[in-house]
């Protein structure tokens, strides 16, 4: 296991994982800042998490910028996911999950979160989009996302069970 703690990650470019790329392995994020980064095609501006267990706590993700899915985060196969006091704003995504896009078979626990001011431009999820995913959102605030297709705070597909608490 890993950890990344207390600095900024900026103006990084990649397919996948602008800013972070997080590929089959255990890792904690905490107290970071991670804006202003691109990806293209792949997905997952800011974070991208492959088969891998992820805990994200005191993490500002804003001002990324996905050619694809998730302009905050994108999480696939089977990550199991924990967020914790984060922000997440001011990101986009070209398809879907301007916020965050997470798919096939992850479990996402998203908890005491901001989510606001993310645009998806072609699909779906202006904040959150889970396709054939595990969700639980407690005491998470989606504000002024916007999808210019369908559900602009959060799009379901064929998810496995949902749940939004407190919120």
């Amino acid at each position: 296991s890993g950890s990344l703690k207390g600095f900024t990650i900026i103006n990084g470019s990649s397919e996948y994982g602008g800013g972070v790329e997080i590929i089959s392995s255990d890792v904690e994020l905490s107290d970071l800042i991670v804006r202003n980064n691109t990806c293209g095609a792949g997905g997952g501006a800011g974070i991208y998490g492959f088969q891998s267990n992820l805990d994200i706590s005191n993490v500002l993700i804003h001002n990324n910028t996905s050619g694809d899915v998730g302009g905050g985060f994108y999480f696939k196969n089977n990550c199991i996911v924990n967020i914790n006091n984060c922000q997440i704003f001011n990101n986009q995504a070209q398809s879907a999950g301007g916020g965050g896009f997470s798919r096939d078979t992850c479990l996402i626990n998203i908890n005491n979160t901001v989510i606001n001011n993310n645009l998806t431009v072609n699909s779906s999820g202006g904040g959150l989009y889970f396709h054939y995913a595990e969700a639980l959102l407690n005491r998470v605030s989606l504000v002024n996302n916007i999808s210019n297709t369908q559900g602009s705070a959060i799009k379901l597909n064929e998810s496995r069970s949902f749940q939004l608490l407190n919120s």
